[in-house]
């Protein structure tokens, strides 16, 4: 367990910055987070991009799915347009590109790495380049699919597991609460209750959706170590405040 709770940058600093792009860790790092938070797709010829969705539009001036499309291709895109005409023609990161720019900037920075995608290919890729980095000590692996989950713990058992409530995930089976040492609640859905009840199993909760005071200090009451924010600017002056930055 942490000693105290921590903010993470949520797709780096998304609130002001697009999401998943390196201006977006550079200004999470800049501003103070002790760990960031990624996710990872794999393109149509197998390398590994940073994009929560796997299908364009929403963040993106293309449309179409990761996984049918080629690097080069996704390359020609734009994922910063949408969110201020100032980052137009920022790209898409792939996996390798963003390691080389966080871990230049900040060495020691956690990171917790979202495997998206459902093939056992891209978490295969992951745990290998953090572990080629040295980074497996400094990294969690996220996903929403149980079976991703068991695979990671397949290729290392001391792997830092962050799974989800059995309700939110896929493939979830007896066991799967064995191999975890994280699990995420939103946090409109956290109860202290529920939080103590995994902390007495030996799993940690992590809450994202913390963005103003008052989702904050539930967070803290209930035992929230991880605070997973969208806007930084407001999260991180609030654990300042409070002594815990």
């Amino acid at each position: 367990m942490l000693e105290k709770p921590i903010i993470v940058g949520h797709r780096g600093f998304c609130g002001s910055y697009p999401e998943n792009t390196l201006i977006s860790f550079q200004k999470a790092i800049e501003i103070g987070v002790s760990a960031i938070e990624f996710d990872v797709h794999l393109t149509k010829d197998g390398i590994p991009v940073v994009s929560h969705d796997s299908k364009l539009g929403r963040c993106c001036d293309h449309q179409g799915l990761i996984y049918d499309l080629t690097l080069e291709e996704l390359k020609t895109y734009d994922f910063g347009s949408w969110k201020g005409e100032q980052f137009t023609g920022t790209k898409i990161p792939t996996l390798y590109e963003l390691l080389d720019f966080v871990l230049d900037l900040k060495p020691d920075i956690f990171l917790a790495c979202e495997v998206k995608d459902s093939n056992p290919k891209c978490a295969t890729i992951c745990y290998e380049e953090l572990k080629k980095r040295g980074k497996l000590g400094e990294c969690s692996f996220i996903c929403f699919n149980a079976a991703q989950l068991h695979h990671l713990h397949s290729l290392n058992q001391d792997l830092f597991l962050h799974g989800f409530r059995a309700c939110d995930m896929s493939n979830f089976t007896e066991g799967s609460y064995d191999i975890m040492k994280r699990i995420g609640i939103y946090i409109s859905k956290v109860v202290k209750e529920e939080v103590k009840q995994f902390n007495d199993m030996g799993i940690e909760i992590d809450s994202w959706g913390i963005d103003n005071a008052e989702t904050l200090d539930k967070a803290l009451d209930c035992g929230v170590v991880t605070l997973t924010s969208n806007h930084l600017d407001v999260t991180v002056p609030l654990m300042k405040q409070k002594g815990l930055m």
